[in-house]
């Protein structure tokens, strides 16, 4: 039977809630109570919120249909916690607002929601095994959003077939973790997306954006220009992506400082040359790539306000161009003895640091570089020019 906002009694009989309340009730009492109730949670509201204390939940089967602003689990407030063990979530809640979808998760299928990205307000999400799917425009699976926010996901599968939703965010501060063999789909957005000063962890994870969106695979964006950092990691992952555009990015960073750690993921893509993109917004993009026992192929792209700092080490690789159009404001590029870099087209970098020329791989085009780095062994040959 779908669980709806105004069946709050269904919801009282399937979890045996003592002092489960009516639906809508976002009074005080239901926002300050250990009891889980259908409510007010976030910007939106929830089959079963919870403002305070800790509940676990096993194997809870829940529909969402033709609902607005509709969440099925969410936890707000510092140190409130809903546990989820193997959930089976089916959402089509739309929204009222994309700007508060993408920002608040407002209609995400589960929610950490925290009312502050400076002051710890977030409450936490853990799953553990399951299946959440929604399929309404922006509707996006797991959300943590808030300085505080946690969501940890466990061999969980997550699929989303609406446009600009994604499986899992991190937004505002939030902090995201997926291990255990999860697998995140996307078909028509990116597969995840980094928000803000947040932090997202996939390790021994598979990640699909199915033509999922033609501009980019993996979004790292601020809201503001004062949002602080971002940092993503993947390890010991399968990204697969696929674009019906040659220019669009793996990971495309927008108006961001933001750092990339990449550590023995497969990266496949589909028709798109480009690797990274770091542009835009009010103050241009700083990122920082930090490969280790990574294979990378295709080009980076930076515009003129936007900076790149990429370290490969650990037996790293790069096939692609660096900066090709010599656009960007700062494009840095340190090997270490193990890795190497193999161009497939004209490149252009501010700072060069490696420790053993033979590492470059030149294929007839030029590197062209400013300067080398502190430490960085001085390289001869005809197609390194200083510019």
């Amino acid at each position: 039977m779908p669980l709806e906002l105004r069946h709050a009694p269904a919801l009282c009989a399937l979890f045996l809630l003592a002092g489960c309340g009516g639906g809508g009730d976002s009074s005080s009492d239901t926002e300050t109570s250990t009891e889980p109730y259908s409510g007010t949670c976030g910007v939106g509201t929830a089959v079963y919120a919870l403002a305070a204390g800790s509940q676990a939940v096993a194997s809870p089967e829940f529909t969402i249909t033709d609902q607005s602003d509709l969440t099925a689990f969410c936890a707000q407030n510092d140190g409130t916690s809903i546990t989820l063990v193997t959930p089976t979530i089916a959402s089509s809640a739309t929204t009222s607002s994309s700007t508060y979808s993408s920002l608040y998760g407002l209609s995400a299928a589960v929610l950490a929601y925290g009312s502050s990205s400076t002051t710890t307000t977030g409450g936490t999400i853990t799953v553990s095994g399951g299946t959440i799917s929604t399929t309404s425009d922006d509707a996006d699976g797991v959300v943590a959003t808030g300085l505080g926010a946690t969501a940890t996901l466990a061999s969980i599968e997550i699929y989303t077939t609406g446009d600009d939703a994604s499986p899992v965010v991190a937004a505002q501060s939030g902090s995201m973790t997926v291990t255990g063999g999860s697998t995140l789909t996307a078909t028509a957005a990116e597969v995840a997306v980094v928000e803000g000063a947040s932090t997202m962890d996939i390790r021994d994870s598979t990640l699909i954006a199915a033509n999922a969106n033609d501009n980019r695979g993996i979004l790292i964006w601020a809201n503001s220009a004062t949002a602080g950092a971002a940092t993503l990691t993947l390890s010991n992952s399968t990204y697969v992506w696929s674009s019906s555009s040659s220019s669009a990015s793996a990971f495309y960073v927008y108006n961001q400082t933001a750092t990339l750690n990449l550590t023995g993921t497969t990266i496949t893509r589909s028709s798109s040359s480009v690797l990274l993109t770091a542009e835009g917004g009010t103050v241009g993009s700083d990122v920082t790539v930090n490969a280790e026992a990574q294979t990378l192929s295709g080009n980076i792209v930076a515009d003129s306000s936007s900076t790149v700092t990429l370290s490969l080490a650990s037996a790293s690789t790069l096939s692609g161009t660096i900066n090709a159009a010599n656009s960007g404001a700062t494009v840095n590029v340190a090997l270490d003895s193990t890795s190497s870099l193999t161009l497939t087209g004209d490149s252009y970098v501010n700072e060069l640091n490696v420790a053993d020329c033979s590492n470059i791989t030149y294929n007839g085009y030029y590197l062209y570089y400013k300067s080398y780095g502190s430490g960085s062994t001085t390289c001869s040959s005809s197609y390194l020019i200083a510019y």
